[in-house]
């Protein structure tokens, strides 16, 4: 008897691994992500899944520009590995994975993927913040130091698989997009457990306490209720937000413990955009990383000064950030990350890079914006993809992509599945709809 495997059975175990691999996982020098990447592109290759990929490559456009403009960066600085593994995932993998989503039921497949993985990683995101253990640092082959920020208000900043709060949370900010799209087309006896994974999942965005990322999750909110025809709910959600201010207000008169975190929390946000308010902090006991500003705004210049000489292709992946400047207190201080992405794609890969960045989110927002959306009820998923697009742009100015890129990734598929077969009124040849062709793996 043969043991048939499927290309799409491979896409549904690269959606349940990729997303949340872990960037210090290594086997044999390699990172995992990287071979869980190359082993699917190969995977479709063998499987001849190839043979639809052609109908996907105008819309890859943009995606192939950023490629290339990326790419010239990384030819100048030798990073070979970088460029196959860039070119593997955008322009190989996303390519022929897109193609292979060709029904409706493959679509929302592969999103409960990404949504129920999401729920087990939140479950291992509160034995983090119970236990102070991350259980991904299990997976840590490649000896990389992980940091953590330090407690904010007394909770633990959890980071999960990634490396930084505000990245966990990002991710947090996709999965959650993607369940309130998934709860408009769901069976109401099936919503529930739909629910139960917001609700642990919206929990792990919480204890994150990522300031700019929780900025990305209220615009998604806001965008998802103007798109799904629920702006008259957006008024009554402003109306209870200022009775719950008010009521706020009443209970910070009777209590001290409250009025403090009141006063701490406006002091922290406030800490974002002025200096003036770590000095609060500092005033009221908050010592631990007060501002957790990043000097964001004095980054701007840093970076060009840092990369002025090097302004066309930047300094390479492996470059590493040191500017000295003078504090507040007026003694030197070396400044060695980069917290704003648009800047360290500055200075990783240049003016070239960086083009090719802005039109890679650009082109897909357009391609969100401008999908037609299918004849279904509620929300389209391209309305969808815009309110995770824009909420994404927000957060790039608040911290570098990290492991949030592999599943954007995946929504980007997703995206181009979307408008090919039932998005923009195209459908494909009903053959290429209908029939799949799959070669056999196994023995006898």
């Amino acid at each position: 008897m043969k043991m048939k495997i499927r290309s799409f059975e491979i896409l549904e175990l690269f959606c349940v691994l990729y997303p949340v691999c872990p960037s210090y996982f290594y086997i044999f020098g390699l990172q995992v992500k990287n071979l869980i990447a190359l082993f699917t592109l190969v995977a479709f290759i063998l499987l001849g899944s190839g043979m639809v990929a052609y109908r996907m490559i105008k819309s890859c456009i943009p995606i192939f520009i950023f490629v290339v403009l990326t790419g010239a960066s990384q030819l100048v600085h030798f990073e070979m590995k970088n460029l196959v593994m860039q070119c593997v995932l955008w322009v190989g993998l996303i390519l022929l994975a897109s193609s292979a989503i060709n029904t409706k039921e493959k679509f929302y497949r592969i999103l409960d993927i990404l949504i129920f993985t999401a729920a087990v990683v939140g479950l291992f995101g509160f034995v983090e913040e119970i236990t102070h253990y991350n259980v991904f640092t299990l997976l840590n082959t490649g000896g990389a130091t992980i940091k953590y920020n330090p407690l904010r208000l007394g909770i633990l900043r959890i980071i999960s698989f990634t490396s930084h709060a505000i990245s966990y949370c990002t991710y947090c900010m996709f999965i959650l997009a993607l369940l309130l799209y998934r709860l408009e087309h769901v069976e109401k006896g099936s919503k529930k457990k739909y629910i139960y994974v917001g609700l642990i999942v919206a929990a792990n965005a919480a204890l994150t306490l990522s300031r700019i990322a929780f900025v990305g999750i209220f615009v998604e909110l806001l965008l998802y209720l103007y798109y799904s025809g629920r702006k008259q709910f957006i008024f009554k959600m402003v109306k209870y937000i200022v009775i719950l201010l008010i009521c706020l207000g009443i209970g910070c008169i009777f209590s001290a413990s409250l009025r403090r975190y009141a006063k701490l929390s406006v002091y922290i946000v406030g800490a974002y955009f002025d200096e003036s308010y770590i000095t609060l902090l500092q005033e009221n006991g908050f010592t631990d990383n007060p501002g957790g500003v990043g000097n964001r705004v004095d980054l701007y210049g840093w970076v060009y000064e840092e990369v002025e000489d090097d302004i066309w292709y930047g300094k390479g992946y492996t470059a590493k950030f040191e500017h000295v400047f003078v504090n507040k207190d007026g003694y030197n201080q070396v400044k060695s990350s980069i917290e704003v992405e648009w800047l360290r794609t500055l200075f990783r890969y240049g003016i070239f890079g960086l083009i090719g960045e802005i039109i890679l989110l650009l082109s897909v927002t357009i391609k969100a914006f401008c999908t037609k959306e299918a004849p279904e009820n509620g929300l389209g998923f391209g309305k969808t993809c815009l309110s995770i697009l824009l909420a994404y742009i927000i957060v790039f100015f608040g911290v570098m992509q990290n492991q949030d890129v592999q599943t954007f990734a995946v929504i980007i598929m997703l995206l181009l599945a979307y408008k090919q077969y039932s998005g923009f009124g195209i459908q494909a040849p009903k053959e290429e709809l209908r029939v799949e062709k799959y070669e056999t793996i196994g023995t006898n």
